[in-house]
């Protein structure tokens, strides 16, 4: 959902080897910036999936994996806008 709003190519979902080699396979290795640019998407959704975890386990509460995404997205756009990036339109935001 991430790279569909953000207009990147979506990471490999099937699991690799490890974490080291996904990472890999779903980064561009041509262009150093588009590198930089995913790699920083890919910390913003696995840093939300973690506070999702820590959410369920500590809160008992839960968000749907949409909102999770959405989340994950804001703070792309967040990061974008204060570095002065360019920035794709928002998504509606979830139910």
């Amino acid at each position: 959902m991430v790279a569909t709003w953000t207009g990147e190519v979506a990471a490999p979902t099937a699991p690799s080897a490890s974490v080291d080699a996904w990472w890999d396979a779903s980064i561009p290795h041509d262009d150093k910036t588009a590198r930089r640019r995913m790699s920083g998407h890919l910390i913003y959704v696995w840093w939300n999936v973690w506070k999702e975890r820590n959410r369920r386990i500590f809160n008992l509460t839960r968000l749907t994996y949409v909102e999770v995404a959405y989340l994950a997205f804001e703070e792309i756009t967040q990061r974008s806008l204060s570095f002065g990036l360019p920035v794709v339109g928002l998504p509606p935001e979830p139910d």
